[in-house]
Formats: structure tokens, C-alpha cells, sequence
């Protein structure tokens, strides 16, 4: 379906699935459309946070996927919970809680305030956070640890495929316990001035200090952290240590737009879907050419033959 600012034009979600490493948990926090979930190889969790009911249950409804776990909340709120970064208050909250504590202190020995100094752990902390549902399950995670703790909002879960193998919570069970490696891809509702337009497009928009709480929100991730926006100040500044490119896009009127993506990771020198390799749709075709002609290659060998082909290249590329 169109959707407003999503990533579903000629060749934006290919160019964007090319600037993604291999991961074991996908999290789409500003659900919407979401192309680049619909077209990459899932990941064995795959996890979509929208404000918006009805998109939850859209996707629950066109979805039959077993990776899929859906979340409608807000996705920063999500991620702050999910990552326990409510448990650590952020510098500028910090300096704001001392600011509050010496407050606090003159106003109780002048005898005005009968109240303790301010605890610097509840900093922004809301009325509805849980201990329980903070605790921190990204890179270095068991799965059954992230699947304990997957925070407590409401969740819509599509149907599953017979015979899937899935744990309690309706999602793939992971078997092995290695550390996860967690991507958050987060596609905002851009800023209201950084829109030709500069009207609302969404049932949920975010607002200048929301954008702000997403930046700081982000910059304490400890994951990998893909951003899309188009070129703005704020987050220029923000993300100013993280890698960025551009790339020219359409708005859903036909004009051309200039998209900008920030990653708090090196170009990855391996993907977790190739499938998409190319810098436009030439190069993609020429790729995929040269991937079913070796194939074929491969195919027509003695089974001994291929393997000393295959065992050479597995040697000289593939990790041990």
C-alpha cells in the first residue's frame, strides 16, 4: 500500500537492505510500512512497535510470518524500556537532578521542605515503568533472555504457520545460546519543517522535543542503529559521530527529495540479505546474472568437482 515517507520507491529499501549487517533480532520502532522488513530475509525475531492500532492489526492480518512479533505503543518509549535506559538517567537529566537535589537540600534546612534529595535512578523515569520490563536484552543476550524480557505492552501477534517451531511468546525459538546481535531501524515521521509541505501526514507525528528524545534515546542504544530523515540540524548535530550518506528519493507527489542515513556502525563488510547487491538496478541485474551463471557452473560439475571448488572458497572467504 502507498504509504507517507515510506521506503517502498525504486530502489530505496535495496539501497538501504545493502547497509545492513547480519542480526538475529530485527526492530522496526516506527512500524508504518516498513519495506525494508517486508523484503529483507527475516531475522529469527522480528519486531514492529506502532502507536497506530489499526496498522498493528493490518500487519497481523496480512502477515503469516513466525519471526513476527508486534508491539502498538510508542516505539521510544519501547526501546527505553526494552534497552533499560530508564534505569540510567541521560547527561542533560542528570544535571538537571543535581540542580533539583541542591534545591531540595536548601529548601529542607530552611526548614520549607520535609522530602528527601531526588533519586538520580528515577530520572525520567514515567508512572507505568516496570523494573521487570527494563531489563536489558540486546548484544550479549541469551535468546531466552530476550524473549523473558520483552517489555509489557499490549502485543498483537499474526498467525502462524503450522509446524513452525516457535517458543511460548509465538516467535522462532533460537536453539543456540550465542550473543544476539540486535538491529534498530528507526524511519520517524520526519520534522514538520523538514517537509515541503510542513503539514501533518500521520495519525502519530512526533513533536521537536520527541525528536530530541529519540536522538538521545538512540545515541545510548547498545546495538546496531540505522536512522532515516531527511537533512536537518538537529540531527546533524546529533548523530555528528556517525556515519552518514544520501541518496535521492521521490515524494509521493513525484518530486525528487534528498534522504539522508545516519549508522552508528562501519559499512559492513557483510550483509544479512545480498540478495539486493547493487548501486542501482543495472548493477543489481548484473550481479544477478553472475550469480545464476555460476550457479549453473556449479551445477553442471561432478559432485567432487564442486566440492574442491566450494571447499577453496569457503577457505579463502568464509570464517571459520
Amino acid at each position: 500500500m502507498a504509504w507517507p515517507g515510506g521506503k517502498d520507491g525504486a530502489g530505496v529499501s535495496q539501497r538501504l537492505i545493502n547497509q545492513i549487517p547480519p542480526h538475529d533480532v530485527f526492530v522496526s520502532a516506527f512500524l508504518g510500512d516498513c519495506a525494508i522488513m517486508r523484503r529483507k530475509l527475516p531475522a529469527a525475531v522480528s519486531i514492529g512497535i506502532d502507536k497506530s492500532r489499526a496498522n498493528v492489526e493490518r500487519w497481523a492480518a496480512e502477515q503469516s510470518r513466525p519471526d513476527l512479533r508486534l508491539f502498538c505503543c510508542c516505539g521510544i518509549e519501547w526501546l527505553r524500556h526494552h534497552f533499560g535506559l530508564y534505569l540510567v538517567a541521560p547527561p542533560h537529566s542528570a544535571a538537571k537532578a543535581r540542580r533539583n537535589e541542591q534545591k531540595v537540600t536548601k529548601e529542607t534546612k530552611a526548614g520549607r521542605r520535609r522530602t528527601g534529595p531526588q533519586n538520580l535512578a528515577t530520572v525520567d523515569r514515567p508512572p507505568h515503568f516496570s523494573a521487570a520490563a527494563a531489563v536489558v536484552a540486546g548484544n550479549g543476550d541469551a535468546a531466552d533472555g530476550l524473549f523473558s524480557s520483552l517489555p509489557s505492552f499490549p502485543s498483537v501477534q499474526p498467525p502462524v504457520a503450522a509446524g513452525a517451531a516457535k517458543s511460548g511468546g509465538g516467535v522462532p525459538l533460537i536453539t543456540d545460546h550465542r550473543p544476539l546481535t540486535t538491529f534498530v531501524y528507526l524511519d520517524p515521521p520526519y520534522l514538520l519543517d523538514s517537509r515541503r509541505s510542513r503539514r501533518q501526514l500521520y495519525e502519530w507525528e512526533l513533536t521537536d522535543d520527541q525528536h530530541a528524545e529519540l536522538l538521545d534515546t538512540s545515541l545510548r542504544l547498545p546495538c546496531l542503529v540505522m536512522i532515516s530523515h531527511y537533512p536537518h540540524p538537529l540531527y546533524a548535530r546529533s548523530l555528528a559521530g556517525w556515519r552518514s550518506f544520501t541518496f535521492q528519493s521521490q515524494t509521493r507527489g513525484g518530486r525528487s527529495a534528498v534522504e539522508q542515513v545516519w549508522c552508528n556502525y562501519p559499512p559492513p563488510a557483510e550483509l544479512h540479505d545480498a540478495r539486493f547487491v547493487g548501486g542501482n538496478k543495472r548493477e543489481r541485474e548484473r550481479v544477478r546474472r553472475r550469480v545464476r551463471n555460476w550457479t549453473q557452473g556449479l551445477a553442471r560439475m561432478q559432485p567432487a568437482e564442486r566440492q574442491a571448488v566450494l571447499d577453496q572458497i569457503a577457505a579463502r572467504w568464509l570464517p571459520a
